[in-house]
């Protein structure tokens, strides 16, 4: 046996329902896009917002932070002025009062008969002068007297005496010579 099948709705009718069919599924598909496309903007725009909002927390801390900077700087710009002051004040302290003493020192034994015609230094960094001097003298005695002095004083080393020449005339003989030595005073 078999079966017939008999439809009573007219073809028209039946492309109009699989129109209508066709325009719901569309629409809802349209609709699911455009909620899914809406769902996915706002994700996006939540997102921007929130690394916007890190954006401006990191450049409020920057300029925080740089303001901070700006302090330290300045203040490590004060700490070595006040350091570049205070070594010139313990240089002075060590330093600034060597010639003082050095010529306190020397004029402590330099015998009368001696008078400086010319004294130059130089002061080498270990604290230790280098002195060259050259004189006159009435006679070789004065002369004498003041090496052994240096020597013995403790103070002065490396005392070199150079060439003595003399010259008379009719109120006095002067000898002229030149001498080299070292200072340094114990700390």
């Amino acid at each position: 046996m078999q079966l017939i099948k008999i439809n009573l709705l007219s073809k028209e009718n039946i492309k109009k329902e699989e129109r209508k069919e066709l325009v719901w599924l569309s629409l809802l598909a349209m609709i699911i896009a455009v909620i899914f496309g809406s769902l996915v903007y706002f994700l996006k725009v939540h997102a921007y917002n929130v690394v916007e909002t890190r954006i401006n927390q990191a450049q409020f801390e920057l300029t925080k932070y740089e303001s901070i900077v700006k302090q330290v700087e300045a203040l490590e710009t004060m700490k070595r002025s006040l350091e570049t002051k205070k070594n010139v004040i313990n240089m002075l302290r060590e330093k600034g009062i060597v010639y003082p003493r050095f010529m306190e020192d020397l004029m402590s034994v330099l015998p009368q008969g001696i008078s400086l015609k010319t004294l130059s230094t130089v002061l080498q960094p270990d604290g230790k002068i280098t002195v060259s001097l050259s004189a006159d003298a009435t006679d070789n005695y004065p002369i004498a007297d003041f090496i052994t002095e240096l020597t013995l004083k403790g103070i002065f080393s490396d005392v070199e005496l150079g060439a003595i020449t003399t010259t008379r005339s009719d109120k006095a003989t002067i000898s002229s010579f030149s001498m080299t030595f070292s200072y340094q005073r114990k700390k």
